[in-house]
């Protein structure tokens, strides 16, 4: 390797190379430039390190002045005489340095087999949350800090966000353990295990009622936009996941086998339901009327293109009736009422719920020409308990709408 007294001077005429070529200082030993063949020159430092030889750039010649440049290679090469490795500090800084914005972009990456719906959850948990320790080292958010963001959140917004906030960044802390090989502390949320800071959140068992079934499917009935109508009434007469439903295809309702089959399911199982006469008349009716070229059954405009939920209905049907109610409490009533018809088998089969851990079960062939029985009697069941003695036709609905309109 070519040897210069570096000067300003000799700088400048260091001539072009088609190759990258080094050049050592004759008067501080380890210091020196290199030239690209695109003529970009910068200064670095080599030495050894517990014998290892190390090369730390420290920036280009047009950048750093010669004098600051050498400041900097006295100290990078005495530190290197006392086993410091200049490489190996810059990547514990940079590993160190790791934002929780940027392992959480990591770690959406590394579980790419992540729903959808789940990755909107997180983000809307993160951004509502904690948006503030976005930007921020994730190593530097500590256990102190995570007890205080616990509580607040509870008094903002409840115990179970509370909770699903740091459930995802203990998540996504986990993650940046594993790919800094554990150079950062230990994950902070352990302050809550500790502490027993975790709230219990009782799972919700609300359903609707049976005496109020009547008004609240009347007000349902006499929803003027069949988008939201036929979703909700989809969803009572299926005990469909509120997602399952939204995204549901055309070509996923066969109307010459008279199914419906949902592919992506909380367990990842396909789910073939057969339709009952009334929900076969309503998709039906959907599908004749509806006038885009959308591949959903219930086309949105956001970005996914389907239904989310019909807020705007939900809060009519409320007003009308009193009843309060969620999406899923429309899978709960269907489950509580079917589960009085139907046997067990046949009911967990119904829902898609998974029975890795029922060997008898596993013996069970239940398939969707067997539900189809069981399947009409739940529906007949749920009209009985609208006060409605037999399948309303959809001319009926249609002159329902008519006269209920404002």
């Amino acid at each position: 390797m070519p040897q210069l007294k570096i000067t300003e001077a000799s700088l400048q005429k260091i001539p072009k190379q088609d190759k990258l070529v080094f050049y050592f200082d004759t008067e501080l030993r380890g210091f020196g430039f290199y030239v690209t063949a695109k003529y970009v020159k910068t200064y670095f430092v080599k030495g050894r390190v517990n014998g290892k030889q190390v090369k730390k750039s420290i920036g280009k010649c047009s950048v750093i002045s010669l004098k600051k440049a050498r400041v900097e290679a006295q100290k990078l090469l005495a530190g290197m005489k006392e086993g410091k490795n200049p490489v190996e500090e810059e990547r514990q800084k940079k590993v160190l340095g790791i934002t929780l914005e940027d392992a959480f972009d990591g770690f959406l990456k590394e579980r790419n087999n992540l729903k959808p719906g789940t990755v909107l959850t997180y983000r809307k948990l993160l951004n509502c949350h904690m948006k503030d320790w976005l930007p921020k080292p994730i190593a530097e958010i500590t256990s102190e800090m995570i007890a205080a963001r616990h509580e607040k959140i509870t008094k903002e917004s409840g115990k179970a966000p509370a909770n699903n906030a740091m459930r995802t960044f203990r998540a996504i802390y986990n993650y940046a353990r594993v790919i800094t090989e554990e150079k950062i502390p230990g994950n902070p949320t352990r302050r809550l295990t500790a502490a027993k800071s975790w709230h219990k959140v009782d799972r919700r068992t609300t359903i609707i009622s049976i005496k109020d079934i009547p008004k609240w499917f009347e007000a349902v009935m006499a929803i003027e936009n069949d988008l939201s109508r036929t979703y909700l009434l989809l969803l009572l007469f299926t005990g469909l996941r509120r997602e399952e439903a939204a995204q549901l295809r055309w070509e996923e309702v066969d109307f010459s086998a008279k199914t419906l089959r949902v592919t992506d399911t909380k367990n990842s199982k396909p789910h073939i339901l057969p339709l009952s006469g009334f929900l076969f008349d309503l998709l039906k009716d959907l599908r004749d009327k509806s006038t885009t070229d959308s591949p959903y059954v219930f086309p949105g405009e956001g970005r996914r293109g389907y239904i989310s939920a019909p807020s705007r209905a939900m809060r009519r049907i409320t007003e009308q009736t009193q009843v309060k109610f969620c999406i899923h409490d429309l899978r709960r009533t269907f489950s509580t009422i079917a589960e009085n018809i139907v046997s067990y088998a046949q009911l967990k089969r119904l829902l898609n719920h998974s029975s890795n851990s029922d060997v008898t079960d596993g013996y069970l062939v239940i398939t969707a020409d067997t539900l189809r029985e069981p399947m009409e009697k739940i529906t007949n069941k749920i009209l009985f308990l609208a006060n409605l003695t037999s399948h309303p036709n959809i001319s009926y609905i249609h002159d329902y709408v008519a006269q209920n309109k404002n």
